[in-house]
């Protein structure tokens, strides 16, 4: 899940800090901030990685400062790096036969 906050929510800001202890309290998860300066505006992003399947996202988006929550389904997780899982086998499946195997598959 991710969590983008609006402009003025920035680290130093309250509403940072007023979420950032709404989301430490959830059991089974870790955050981590990811910030982009550009030069009008510094887009700043909190990842929740673990499993969030039972957060409701429409309650993080009512804290305020968050711009906008987007949850990562298992379909967009396919291509990810996780542990047990071949992201190339997962890929052939959604793809089809358009991509070809390699030796030793």
């Amino acid at each position: 899940m991710i969590v983008v906050l609006k402009s003025h929510a920035t680290k130093d800001s309250p509403e940072f800090r007023e979420l950032m202890a709404f989301l430490s309290q959830k059991p089974g998860i870790s955050l981590r901030v990811h910030e982009e300066v550009g030069a009008l505006v510094t887009l700043t992003e909190v990842y929740l990685i673990g499993d969030t399947s039972a957060f409701d996202p429409h309650e993080i988006e009512t804290l305020p400062g968050v711009e906008r929550v987007v949850s990562i389904e298992e379909d967009y997780r396919i291509l990810g790096r996780h542990p047990g899982k071949s992201r190339r086998r997962k890929l052939q499946q959604a793809v089809g036969a358009g991509l070809p195997r390699l030796p030793g598959e």
